[in-house]
């Protein structure tokens, strides 16, 4: 799996507006985990697919764990609809197919 939302929330307050996922070495991470994911990288690595990692802090509970994982879900969605050239969602292994073929990471 990929924590890149986790670190995007955890670095950029979910904020995408000013982040180039062409070339995450460019940044200053205070997270303790170390991106290895960048569009170049996952290019580079031939990549077909990512299990994107919906996660939040086990200090979230009740409704703060349930608003923990949407903002997750809607960041996934927005650097899917920002990067479309190069992300596909798939729920379904038809849905990687497809992605593949289109030449997309799905």
């Amino acid at each position: 799996h990929n924590d890149l939302s986790w670190l995007i929330r955890a670095n950029f307050r979910n904020q995408i507006g000013n982040i180039d996922l062409n070339n995450m070495t460019q940044y200053t991470l205070k997270n303790t985990t170390i991106s290895h994911t960048d569009i170049t990288r996952l290019r580079q690595g031939k990549i077909g697919g990512q299990f994107w990692s919906i996660y939040t802090d086990c200090n979230h509970q009740g409704l703060d764990a349930i608003i923990g994982f949407l903002e997750q879900i809607d960041l996934m969605n927005r650097i899917i609809s920002k990067y479309n050239t190069v992300f596909e969602f798939a729920s379904t292994a038809n849905d990687i197919r497809t992605a593949f073929s289109n030449k997309k990471i799905a």
